[in-house]
């Protein structure tokens, strides 16, 4: 039981972390499009 906690806890980590990434792709890939748009 008290494994099965630690397991999920970790996941939801690893779940947040992916999201954390994926929401700094985007924003990367946002300015990349916008200084495109300016001509850089």
């Amino acid at each position: 039981m008290i494994v099965g906690r630690i397991k999920k806890r970790s996941q939801t980590r690893t779940e947040n972390q992916f999201k954390t990434r994926l929401h700094l792709f985007r924003k990367l890939a946002d300015q990349c499009q916008r200084d495109a748009s300016n001509g850089f």
